[in-house]
């Protein structure tokens, strides 16, 4: 399946902390996408924080998966960006 901008903002829960979290089961990997309060890195509008989660370790894995990633998260992800990520995740 091919994801969209507007899958991200229907899917979208309250994040625990504020803002908003959507989080996409891809299998062997766990896409979390929030934004939109101060302290994360994406007002979910326009920018988002991205993060990818192996779901059998628990362990952060988005360097590992994302060449241009230099953390844990990529903060400030513009659409574009996020899309193109999420749809090369397998």
């Amino acid at each position: 399946m091919e994801y969209t901008i507007d899958d991200i903002f229907e899917m979208k829960q309250p994040h625990p902390l504020g803002g908003y979290q959507t989080s996409i089961d891809m299998g062997k990997y766990v896409v979390s996408v929030v934004g939109g309060r101060k302290g994360l890195y994406g007002d979910f509008k326009t920018t988002f924080e991205l993060a990818v989660i192996d779901q059998k370790s628990g362990d952060f894995v988005t360097q590992k998966l994302i060449p241009s990633a230099d953390g844990p998260v990529m903060g400030w992800v513009d659409k574009e960006q996020l899309m193109d990520i999420i749809n090369s995740i397998y």
